[in-house]
This record gives C-alpha cells, structure tokens and sequence, in this order.
C-alpha cells in the first residue's frame, strides 16, 4: 500500500485487498494471506508480504544511510520505509488472462 516503486503501485482491487489484510496479513495457520478471482476473462492472485526481520534494513524505521541514499537515488518518492515486524509490506500480485492462463496449463501438463 506504501510503494517504493511507482511503477508498481497497487491498482483499486489490490488496494481493496490489501486493506482488508491490513490488521492481519498472516492467517491462522501462521502463513501469508492470499485472495484469488475470475474477474471477466481475468484470473487474479495475491499473496501477502508480511514485513519479517529482514526486510527492516530496507523497510524498517533505523535504515543504515548509504542504504537510505541508495533507496533515495533509485526510488524518488519513496513510500516504503518505516515498517515494524508482521506488518503488511504489499503483496505479490499476478493477473492472466484466460489465453495465457490455458497456455501456462498445457505447458505444465507436457512438462510432466
């Protein structure tokens, strides 16, 4: 919800999902929320990216400077800074369309 890249800001759907992990970006077995829809010919995936230990040298609030000015250089109009552990960070977000979708079903089915 708070990009770091503009060219990966989350369109209304995504931000409605997000929204709703907000608060609990985790299920109750402990592992990242996802969401799927058939939208028209559209079939959409979202898995949550709840903010772990790790991320905080990039996402937290203490980021070493070097880091900072990388992020700042490369990532004018960052957003994405100033995370706690178990928030949520975004999502990875993947939309086919029907064509593709079959495509990608045969080409598994051959593949085993």
């Amino acid at each position: 919800m708070r990009a770091r890249n503009r060219a990966a800001k989350a369109d209304a759907t995504e931000q409605r999902v997000m929204e709703g992990w907000a608060n609990a970006p985790l299920g109750e077995d402990g592992k990242p929320r996802r969401w799927t829809a058939h939208e028209g010919d559209q079939y959409r995936y979202m898995r949550a990216i709840p903010t772990m230990p790790m991320c905080l040298a990039c996402h937290g609030e203490n980021i070493a400077p070097e880091v900072t000015a990388a992020i700042r250089a490369n990532y004018p109009g960052d957003q994405a800074t100033g995370f706690a552990p178990g928030q949520l960070r975004g999502a990875f977000s993947i939309c086919w369309d029907e064509a593709a979708l079959s495509r990608a079903i045969r080409k598994g089915e051959t593949a085993q």
